[in-house]
């Protein structure tokens, strides 16, 4: 680099020493060349002293400029002159006069250049301050080192050569310097330098002049927008008009890219936006939404130094964005080009924080002094709008808090049940809160759990196992999810995804961010918590205070639905009570029309007497009993005399006849129906086994069941609980089970017939009854038993049986077993005028022997296979084709089995096929 003055520096070309002596001094010449010389400096002098007159005139730039470049440039070339004057902090310097035909204006950074200031000590520009004497700087000299600063490398890209720097300076102090550029080489001659010097030194006090004008207008300038902003700021009612006298006012007065007013929060301990620039050169950054919409805890080290200065707080972004642990946003500011930033602290009245005005810089030094003093000038006023604006917020927002609280309480005094509520979530409430699902949990104070009462979800999560499985789920009160505070609480919800709680992991599965939960109380009993989900962040941090007073409520309306949910749940009890009671009624004055007691079972046989063994053995068990045995043995009898001898006697015993009832109504009769599910529910019955419960319920010809009734009956012997028909509520019994068939319930079950399941369930303690053929021992007692009974009923005195009688009783088969001795009994007493039965109105004892003897024949292979289908028909009652028909069963075709039906001539009677 090649920075040269002339030859002889530090002497005064006007005073002390002349041009041609300091020349002489310096060289050796002629008495020629010392008379030009002589003749040139006289020409100079003229020149200088012209200038003087000229530049006595000068007042503003624009005379400054006219004289450059219509006097000075008639003096020597130049392509373009610049002055630069110093700034206060004496640090940097700044553009004070720039040619506007100057190439330099197409530089990409021109604008810089003429708006940003420029550190001053570079190496360049202090030396020329520092030099008694201009200097040349050799632009060609200087080669690709890095430490050129930037402003120079503009001149150099520009297309400059060559360039003359000359200090300017006032009362003993350099304050400015003059520049001359050239885009030739070797262009300032030693007579240049000369009369450069000479410029500088008559041009000093006008630029002081022209320099103080411009501070005082500057000042006039200052104190006027301030006035202004001050006014401004006084009218302003909202952000936006606070927004606009920023952008609008104070841009003018200096250089920021953008600005933010951060508030803090009431409890002092956190900081959120309450302006936010438009024109932010961050807006771009994927993060800026993220951190602009969030909160920043005022305990962090670098905010409580902003907040504790009393003066304008101005930092590197790059530097404090180095150190450790440094705020999300600093790191977001250097990403997107912010270099440096000022910070001012806004204060209440009582001097304590309000918020934090931030003005941001894309260059560093940026913020001057004068700036600072500007900004703490009016940070009181700003303070005094932002506390008016977020008054009148305030005000605003209790309005409408009030508008949604009322509209939310009209909407709850209507609330009968729990769609109401849903409705309200899932429509009202959507309104005024950001969040995707919500949750209503309540405590259930005897298990000191929390149980899902009410939600509203996306369809994705309704559809998923997880959620389903979530909501069933009780949670104790010991969770991460119960706290006992009042105050509604903010959860993000990945601070739970590495804890053990499961509900906090299964809701970050959901895609859930973060929750907010309040208590629902009434009085001072807990009723549950009411949660809203979101999966965006910070959706909640404006809706704490307004879902508060929501909660209470909201607590109010689930306390009242949770009461008529009791009450009406009591009433149910009620009603079902009543209505078990009247089915009770009912069916105690049928069991006491038909007349049956312990005392109708008679038997002193040995027959009899093992079976008298075996019911004293299982009376007092809960153990299931199958009694097996020919009809008319008295199966019913013996399981009357089963529950009247159990524990249960003081409770129902209910007969269920499993061959009486048609297919399609033995669910509805066993388990009961609600009303409308199906055609003929006109009101809700309770069914059998809930009749029964505490107490016996006896499945007579249970062998009869259809299979997929036996299906249900088996789950509900094994579990103890039913569902009624049409109904989703499971119901709980307590029923003991005496079932009743006259079939060989083995055989079914290898035919297929009958659920091996099922058998192995009910034949627990299996009873078989003796048919009365095989026990005629019993006969004579059976035969007084009846008669006496049927004298009384019938008011006739009849006392005994003759002796031909009984011996006729005696001698018949008997295939209808006791219940046909007792109608035989009562037909014969009916008949007779006598005291003494005489006459049994038997069946033809010859015909019967040959009736007998006719069944001893062997059957023909059709009759067996005709017999068969027609067993198999009844049990499909009837149903040939399809899951579980005749054809299936047999293993034929449709079309083979409807050829062997109409070719044995198999027909259908009223309701079964006979044989």
């Amino acid at each position: 680099m090649n920075m040269q003055g002339p030859e002889v520096e530090g002497k005064d070309f006007f005073t002390k020493q002349t041009y041609i002596e300091a020349i002489s001094e310096a060289h050796e010449v002629s008495p020629e060349e010392e008379i030009s010389l002589m003749r040139e400096a006289l020409e100079e002098k003229g020149t200088l002293l012209s200038l003087s007159k000229e530049i006595v005139k000068i007042r503003a730039k624009k005379d400054l400029n006219k004289l450059i470049k219509e006097t000075f440039s008639k003096l020597f070339y130049f392509y373009h002159c610049t002055i630069a004057i110093v700034n206060e902090d004496k640090k940097t310097f700044r553009a004070f006069l720039l040619d506007p035909d100057s190439r330099i204006k197409i530089h990409e950074k021109y604008q810089h250049l003429i708006t940003q200031p420029i550190v001053l000590h570079n190496g360049f520009d202090d030396r020329v301050l520092n030099s008694d004497v201009p200097l040349i700087i050799d632009f060609d000299a200087l080669g690709e080192t890095d430490k050129i600063p930037w402003h120079v490398r503009i001149m150099r890209e520009s297309g400059i050569m060559e360039v003359v720097g000359a200090a300017l300076s006032m009362d003993q102090e350099r304050f400015a310097s003059i520049w001359f550029y050239s885009d030739r080489k070797n262009n300032f001659t030693q007579r240049d330098l000369w009369l450069i010097a000479g410029i500088a030194t008559l041009i000093s006090p006008a630029i002081a002049n022209i320099i103080a004008g411009e501070q005082v207008e500057k000042k006039i300038r200052e104190a006027d927008a301030l006035l202004f902003i001050s006014d401004a700021i006084a009218s302003v009612n909202n952000r936006n008009d606070l927004l606009d006298v920023f952008n609008k006012s104070l841009k003018k007065l200096f250089y920021f890219t953008h600005s933010m007013i951060l508030t803090l929060s009431e409890d002092g301990q956190q900081l959120s936006p309450l302006i936010l620039d438009p024109d932010s050169i961050s807006r771009h950054d994927p993060d800026y939404q993220h951190i602009a919409s969030g909160w920043l805890a005022v305990n962090d080290e670098f905010l409580d130094r902003i907040l504790s200065s009393k003066d304008p707080f101005i930092f590197d972004v790059l530097a404090e964005a180095g150190k450790e642990g440094s705020p999300d946003c600093l790191q977001l500011n250097l990403r997107t080009g912010v270099k440096q930033i000022m910070c001012v602290t806004l204060r209440r009245s009582d001097q304590q924080p309000l918020g934090i005005l931030a003005l941001y810089n894309d260059t560093i030094n940026g913020f001057s002094e004068n700036y600072r003093a500007l900004i703490k000038g009016i940070s009181y006023h700003l303070s005094t709008a932002i506390s008016k604006i977020l008054y009148l917020e305030d005000i605003s927002r209790r309005d409408e808090e009030n508008r949604i609280l009322l509209e939310i309480s009209n909407e709850l005094v209507a609330v009968k049940e729990k769609n109401d509520i849903l409705k309200i979530i899932s429509v009202s409430l959507k309104k005024y809160f950001n969040y995707t699902d919500s949750h209503i949990v309540i405590y259930n104070t005897s298990a000191r759990t929390y149980k899902t009462y009410i939600f509203h979800a996306r369809d994705q999560v309704l559809e998923s196992q997880e959620f389903q499985a979530m909501i069933r789920t009780e949670i104790p009160e010991n969770e991460e999810i119960i706290d006992y505070s009042h105050q509604p609480i903010i959860v993000n919800v990945d601070d739970l995804v590495d804890s053990e709680f499961q509900w906090g992991q299964q809701i970050h599965q959901m895609g859930i961010s973060e929750y907010i939960r309040v208590k629902l109380t009434d009085g001072d009993q807990i009723i549950g918590l009411f949660m809203l989900l979101s999966e965006q962040k910070n959706a909640f941090a404006q809706s704490k205070s307004l879902l508060q007073k929501i909660s209470f409520q909201f607590s109010k309306a689930i306390a009242n639905l949770i009461a008529n949910e009791k009450i009406a749940s009591q009433l149910e009890q009620i009603n079902r009570y009543k209505q078990q009671l009247e089915e009770e009624k009912l069916y105690l004055q049928q069991e006491v029309s038909a007349g049956l007691t312990y005392d109708d079972i008679v038997g002193f046989g040995t027959e009899m007497q093992k079976v008298f063994g075996l019911l004293s053995q299982v009376s007092f068990a809960n153990s299931t009993v199958l009694i097996l045995g020919e009809t008319g043995t008295g199966k019913e009898l013996v399981a009357r005399a089963l529950h009247n001898s159990s524990s249960r006697k003081n409770k129902l015993m209910v007969k269920v006849n499993c061959a009486a009832l048609p297919a399609n109504l033995i669910e509805s009769e066993l388990f009961g129906h609600e009303k409308g599910s199906f055609t003929g529910a006109t009101e809700r019955r309770i069914g059998k086994f809930e009749l029964a419960n505490h107490g016996t319920l006896f499945l007579d010809e249970i062998g009869e069941m259809p299979l997929d009734l036996q299906v249900k009956l088996l789950r509900a012997i094994q579990e103890k609980e039913i569902e009624r028909v049409g109904g989703t509520a499971v119901i709980k019994t307590d029923v003991r089970i005496i079932a009743a068939t006259n079939r060989n319930l083995q055989q079914e079950v290898e035919a297929g017939w009958f659920r091996r399941d099922l058998y192995y369930r009910i034949n627990v303690f299996p009873i078989t009854l003796p048919p009365l053929r095989d026990r005629k021992d019993d006969i004579p007692a059976l035969a007084a038993h009846f008669i006496k009974k049927y004298a009384r009923n019938t008011g006739k005195k009849i006392t005994s049986i003759s002796a031909g009688a009984m011996q006729q009783l005696m001698a018949y088969n008997w295939p209808g077993n006791v219940r046909e001795l007792e109608h035989l009994i009562e037909r014969s007493v009916l008949m007779n005028s006598n005291g003494i039965l005489r006459q049994m109105h038997l069946p033809d004892i010859a015909s019967q022997q040959k009736d007998y003897s006719a069944s001893l024949h062997i059957k023909t292979y059709q009759e067996n296979e005709r017999d068969y289908i027609i067993d198999i028909l009844n049990r499909c009652d009837g149903r040939i084709y399809g899951r579980g028909g005749a054809a299936e069963l047999l293993d034929l075709n449709i079309s083979t089995l409807n050829s062997k039906i109409k070719k044995l001539g198999i027909r259908k009677g009223k309701t079964r096929y006979k044989k």
